[in-house]
């Protein structure tokens, strides 16, 4: 959960203060209070933390497959991604597949969360199987669709030995297409 907090700090930097962006100890303590603020939240009751979770749920959904669409309808998807559709590309070792392995494994990671509460849902028998399905496919499908809109935004030769793709900066490809000149 803290590394969840501080992830949305370090993701909201630039819409931060530079006291905040550039103080290591400011963003914990904003990692912190938001914490705080969800647990808060969550204490009005039962009935409001599952809208609160489901509404969270869909945002981030939302946001997931609303970014991934957008880079894939503005950037020049078709030039980015021909070495990887034509199998143009360099040789892979076996540790450097064994490591990507491990980064996809771990985006799956939850997808049998369900199968936990089963003994607190009524006809765990008929709702299980499809909560595990929807939410595995869906994990499936954003996963694809945000590779497909990293790897189409960017040039492969770009993104070469990258470990954290997601953090290079894609504004610049897509500012020119999305700028609108008053």
């Amino acid at each position: 959960i803290a590394a969840s907090a501080l992830g949305l700090v370090i993701y909201l930097r630039p819409f931060l203060p530079d006291s905040v962006s550039q103080s290591t100890l400011l963003q914990k303590c904003l990692a912190a209070l938001t914490i705080l603020f969800i647990s808060w939240l969550l204490s009005w009751g039962l009935q409001f933390g599952n809208r609160l979770h489901g509404i969270i749920t869909l945002f981030n959904l939302a946001l997931t497959f609303g970014f991934a669409l957008t880079v894939l309808w503005l950037a020049p998807v078709s030039e980015n991604l021909e070495p990887i559709l034509t199998g143009i590309s360099a040789p892979v070792s076996l540790p450097s597949l064994g490591q990507a392995i491990v980064l996809v494994m771990f985006s799956y990671s939850g997808w049998n969360a369900a199968a936990y509460i089963a003994e607190e849902i009524r006809r765990p028998s008929r709702y299980i199987p499809w909560a595990l399905l929807l939410g595995t496919g869906t994990v499936i499908i954003s996963y694809l669709l945000m590779n497909l809109a990293y790897f189409g935004a960017v040039p492969l030769s770009q993104l070469q030995g990258e470990i954290a793709v997601d953090s290079r900066d894609l504004d610049l490809e897509l500012r020119p297409t999305v700028f609108i000149e008053p």
